[in-house]
C-alpha cells in the first residue's frame, strides 16, 4: 500500500474541491451541461459555367456564387449552419485588360452553404481583344456570425464584416457574334403581317452557312401557318455585314395590344468548320390594335308581331383598315326574325364612320319595352383573311302595335262532341300589300283540326279575308274557354319571307243544346195505344 506525504495529501484534496467545485454538489457530479463554442466562417467564391466571350460584343455572363463555409469548433448543425451563412452579400466586378464590366454592384443577399445565382453580369470586350483567358476581380462584402457561445438558455453571438476579392475567369474568342440593330413590324391583333429584324455580325470573324431561326414564347405571336418558329437561311455572313430577315408572323384574335417579346438565334460555321450557335437575341414587337368597331343605335321602330327598322351608326374605331364590313344579328331569341340576312357597309378606314340599316321581324310574343340585340361585324383585313368580331350588343325600343296579319275570330263557339268550322278573320294592318299568306291552326286536345292550313294569294292594305277550318270537339271536353294558337306567315313588299308569330285565338266550348223529340214521341204514343187495342179485345 502506497501512502502519501502530507503535501501530496493536500494537494490531492484541493485537486479533488476544485473539481467538485466545477461539477456542483456531489449528488449531481456528470449530470450538469456543459457550455459550448461554435466558430466558423464563410468561404464564397464564384464560378461562369458559361464563360465564353466573343471579341468586339457586349454579353451576360450567367455567375453562381459557391459558399464553401469552414466550421472551426464544431456543435449543433442549426449553430453550424449560421456560422457558415453569409449575410447582406454584394457583388462587384472590376473591368480588368480588354474587358470592361457593364453593370455594377449587384445585392446577392443571403447566401448559405452551396450554390446561390445566376448573377447576371454584363460586360463588353474590346474588338482587338485576342483569345484567351482572363480574370475579372469580383469583390464581395457580407456579413456573418464568426461565433456562437450556448451555455444553457443563454446564447452569446460575435457578429463581423467582411470584404474578399475573388476571380472570375472568361475566355475571349474571336469568333463571329450577332446583334439586333432594328426591329421593325405591321402586325395587328387577329391580323398576319411582317416582322422584319436587321441583324450584324458583330464580331471580327465571318460566318458561314448561317440559319436565323425567329421563335416566340408567347402563344399570341405564331409564324406561318401557326408554328411558334420559324427559319431563314442566310448563308455567307460577314464580319460587320447587316442582314435583314423577314418571316411572316400572326397575332391571336383575342391578343391585347401590348408589346411582345421575340427572339432570334444564329446558327453557322466558324472558320474552322465547326457549327456553333449564337447567344439568343431578344427584340420586341408591337402590334396594333387592328379593326375592334364602335356600334351605336340612331333610330328604332321595331313592334311586337311586325317588321321594322334598325338605324344607326358603325365606326372603326382601330388602327387598320376594314375592306367588305358587313353586319349580322346573332340572335338566338325565337321571337326575333332578322329579315336582312346580312347588311353591307362597305370599306371603313381608321377613324371612319358609316350609316346603316337593318330590318327585323317581332313575333307577337315578343315583350315591348327595351330589347338587347346582339351584332356581329365581319370585315376582310388588311392580309386579305376574312375576321370576325365579338358581337356588339345594341339596345332598341319595342312598341306594342298590331301584328302586321292581325287575325280574330268570327265563328268560334263550339259544342261538346261536335264538328264544326271555324271562321278567322285575317286583316292586313300594314300600308303596303303583303303576299303568299299563310294561316296555320295548331289545336290541342280536346280540340283537333284535319284541315289546319288556310291560302291566301294577297292583302291589300286594310283588307280582311275569312278564312274557314273544320274543327272537331272531343266528347271529354268541359265546356270552357280553349285556345287555339294561329301561325302565320307572308311575303312583304320587298318579297321577304316573315311570320307574326303564335297569335293565340279563343274558342268558346258548350253544352250541347237539349230539344224534345216531338215526332217520335207521337209515333211511339200511337203504336203503344194500338198494342192496348188489341190486348183489350182479345180479353
Amino acid at each position: 500500500m502506497t501512502r502519501l506525504t502530507s503535501g501530496a495529501s493536500a494537494a490531492v484534496l484541493v485537486a479533488f474541491l476544485v473539481v467538485a467545485s466545477l461539477a456542483g454538489p456531489l449528488g449531481t457530479v456528470g449530470t450538469a451541461a456543459a457550455a459550448e463554442r461554435i466558430t466558423g466562417n464563410p468561404d464564397l467564391t464564384v464560378i461562369a459555367p458559361e464563360n465564353r466571350l466573343v471579341a468586339g460584343t457586349e454579353s451576360t455572363v450567367q455567375v453562381f456564387v459557391v459558399n464553401t463555409g469552414r466550421v472551426t469548433m464544431d456543435g449543433p448543425e442549426e449553430y453550424e449552419a449560421i456560422v457558415q451563412t453569409a449575410r447582406a452579400v454584394t457583388l462587384d466586378a472590376s473591368s480588368s485588360g480588354p474587358i470592361t464590366v457593364v453593370s455594377g454592384d449587384y445585392p446577392v443577399g443571403t447566401v448559405p452553404e452551396g450554390v446561390t445565382g445566376p448573377v447576371p453580369l454584363t460586360v463588353r470586350v474590346a474588338e482587338d481583344a485576342e483569345p484567351g483567358t482572363y480574370e475579372i476581380p469580383v469583390r464581395f462584402s457580407y456579413d456573418y456570425t464568426s461565433t456562437i457561445f450556448v451555455d444553457g438558455s443563454n446564447v452569446e453571438t460575435t457578429e463581423r464584416n467582411r470584404r474578399v476579392t475573388e476571380t472570375l475567369e472568361v475566355v475571349v474568342e474571336r469568333r463571329p457574334a450577332f446583334g439586333v440593330v432594328a426591329t421593325d413590324s405591321d402586325l395587328s391583333v387577329g391580323a398576319a403581317g411582317t416582322v422584319t429584324l436587321d441583324l450584324q455580325n458583330v464580331g471580327t470573324v465571318d460566318a458561314t452557312d448561317a440559319t436565323v431561326t425567329v421563335s416566340s414564347s408567347d402563344p399570341e405571336i405564331t409564324f406561318g401557318t401557326g408554328a411558334p418558329q420559324a427559319e431563314t437561311y442566310v448563308g455567307d455572313w460577314a464580319a460587320g455585314e447587316n442582314k435583314s430577315i423577314q418571316v411572316r408572323a400572326r397575332v391571336a384574335e383575342d391578343a391585347i395590344v401590348r408589346p411582345y417579346t421575340i427572339s432570334a438565334v444564329v446558327t453557322y460555321r466558324d472558320e474552322d468548320g465547326q457549327e456553333r450557335t449564337s447567344r439568343r437575341l431578344v427584340a420586341g414587337v408591337s402590334p396594333r390594335s387592328g379593326a375592334s368597331f364602335d356600334l351605336t343605335v340612331t333610330e328604332s321602330d321595331l313592334r311586337s308581331g311586325g317588321v321594322g327598322r334598325i338605324r344607326g351608326v358603325v365606326e372603326n374605331t382601330g388602327d387598320t383598315t376594314a375592306e367588305d364590313v358587313t353586319l349580322r344579328l346573332a340572335s338566338e331569341d325565337p321571337a326575333v326574325t332578322p329579315t336582312d340576312l346580312e347588311v353591307p357597309v362597305g370599306a371603313l378606314a381608321p377613324g371612319e364612320s358609316a350609316q346603316f340599316e337593318y330590318s327585323v321581324a317581332l313575333g307577337e310574343g315578343a315583350s315591348p319595352g327595351e330589347r338587347r340585340l346582339p351584332f356581329v361585324i365581319e370585315y376582310r383585313a388588311e392580309d386579305g383573311d376574312n375576321r370576325s368580331l365579338d358581337q356588339a350588343d345594341v339596345t332598341v325600343s319595342v312598341s306594342a302595335r298590331d301584328p302586321a296579319i292581325r287575325v280574330e275570330p268570327r265563328n268560334a263557339s263550339f259544342e261538346v262532341d261536335s264538328t264544326g268550322r271555324l271562321v278567322l278573320a285575317v286583316t292586313n294592318t300594314e300600308t303596303s300589300p303583303q303576299t303568299d299568306v299563310t294561316v296555320r291552326i295548331a289545336a290541342e286536345p280536346p280540340l283537333s283540326s284535319d284541315d289546319a292550313v288556310a291560302f291566301i294569294p294577297r292583302l291589300e292594305p286594310e283588307e280582311t279575308r275569312l278564312v274557314v277550318f273544320d274543327l272537331q270537339v272531343s266528347d271529354e271536353a268541359v265546356a270552357k274557354t280553349q285556345a287555339v294558337g294561329v301561325n302565320v306567315t307572308y311575303r312583304d313588299g320587298d318579297g321577304r319571307l316573315l311570320a307574326t308569330g303564335t297569335q293565340q285565338i279563343p274558342v268558346e266550348v258548350v253544352e250541347p243544346t237539349t230539344t224534345f223529340p216531338i215526332v217520335p214521341t207521337a209515333v211511339i204514343g200511337i203504336a203503344l195505344v194500338g198494342v192496348g187495342v188489341w190486348w183489350w179485345r182479345r180479353r
